[in-house]
């Protein structure tokens, strides 16, 4: 990333490149910050193999938890547009009511 130094301006192109960049920047380090606030990025372990274990379960602890966040966003976001969940009881109680109706 650059700066404008004293009596040189930045340029559009710079001002861009810097934009691009940070925005990147700005998606890995929440990752990072994630991972820290849970407390897995600690590792005190001895050799290769086990450290790098220790990351894949890592990764495997973020990736669950992003997927949990994920799919409670797309939950909230269905009753907000179709209002209060129906209780499955409820609703096979009416389907079965419409069947013994459509029957007689």
């Amino acid at each position: 990333m650059r700066k404008a130094t004293q009596g040189h301006e930045m340029s559009e192109a710079e001002a861009q490149t810097n934009d691009t960049m940070s925005r990147m920047r700005v998606r890995v380090e929440y990752i990072f910050a994630r991972i820290s606030q849970m407390g897995v990025d600690f590792c005190r372990s001895i050799g290769v193999r086990r450290a790098a274990q220790h990351n894949h379960h890592s990764n495997l602890v973020y990736n669950t938890d992003r997927y949990a966040y994920l799919v409670c966003l797309r939950c909230q976001s269905h009753l907000k547009r179709n209002g209060k969940p129906k209780r499955r009881a409820q609703t096979l109680k009416k389907t079965i009511r419409l069947k013994q109706l459509a029957t007689y």
